[in-house]
């Protein structure tokens, strides 16, 4: 692991300490300073987690806690970004605050919740052993039939 990833690592958990002990969150902001010291954070702390990642329109939240209650019920190792922060930075600080400081995960599955825009950045860096859409909107141009 390059220096860049520790220090990036140590500040998005003293940023997310901070954001919490001031009542602020902390759920993205640290993730977005530590993706600014180390822009492939994400990808050096998902190697080796077997992760599931759940994106689509409607029914991300839904499908994302079937799954959990799935893995509990097995008594897998696993963590979740609950907290609802489904964006690249989000997710980042989900990671980093599931590592040790040398990057090396605690835990062996995750379950990630992605905003469909964000996959296109997110998957590529997480590379899920499972990906679920549960829904898609329709396309505006595609007209539903209606009974006569």
């Amino acid at each position: 692991m390059s220096i860049r990833a520790f220090i990036a690592i140590c500040l998005c958990k003293f940023l997310r300490l901070f954001s919490r002990l001031v009542h602020r969150g902390g759920t993205a902001m640290p993730g977005r300073w530590a993706l600014k010291v180390c822009p492939n954070l994400l990808s050096i702390l998902a190697r080796g987690v077997k992760t599931v990642a759940v994106t689509g329109t409607n029914g991300k939240t839904t499908t994302s806690r079937m799954i959990e209650e799935g893995f509990a019920g097995q008594g897998l190792n696993y963590f979740a970004n609950r907290s609802g922060a489904n964006l690249l930075s989000g997710i980042t600080t989900e990671f980093v605050m599931n590592s040790t400081l040398f990057g090396k995960c605690r835990k062996e599955y995750a379950v990630i919740e992605c905003d469909e825009a964000a996959a296109v950045k997110v998957f590529p860096q997480l590379k899920p052993a499972r990906r679920w859409i549960p829904c898609r909107s329709p396309s505006p141009s595609v007209s539903t039939p209606t009974a006569p």
